[in-house]
């Protein structure tokens, strides 16, 4: 992917925040382990292929924010497509038409119900 896709700046409209603070969309990370699972998964993105488009670092040194993320040049069969991460962290994928587009939304594994943090483009 050459440019961040049109959908970049919207992931980058939801800044973390206070979760106490009206009008706050994305709140930190429960504990340090959590910010360490979704930082080793964006590492294993990285080294199967896939770009960070926007986001992918933790935020500042105090509690457990990370930046909503999104990532590009994703693969059905990565990782962070198959694997929940709990974390701000969606992918790009593609599809060739809507026969593909709903065989890629209904791929799932017995032990998930499918990854709900796809966006999916032609």
């Amino acid at each position: 992917m050459s440019h961040p896709p049109a959908t970049a700046p919207a992931i980058e409209a939801f800044a973390p925040g206070d979760p106490l603070t009206p009008g706050t969309l994305v709140g930190p990370l429960s504990t340090k382990a959590q910010l360490d699972r979704v930082s080793s998964y964006l590492d294993i993105a990285r080294e199967e292929g896939a770009n960070v488009v926007t986001g992918g670092e933790r935020l500042g040194d105090h509690g457990y924010f990370f930046a909503p993320t999104l990532l590009g040049n994703v693969r059905p069969d990565m990782r962070v497509v198959r694997e929940e991460i709990f974390g701000p962290v969606g992918v790009l994928t593609t599809f060739t038409d809507i026969d593909d587009a709903i065989a890629q939304a209904n791929d799932s594994t017995p032990l998930t119900t499918g990854p709900p943090h796809h966006l999916l483009t032609v």
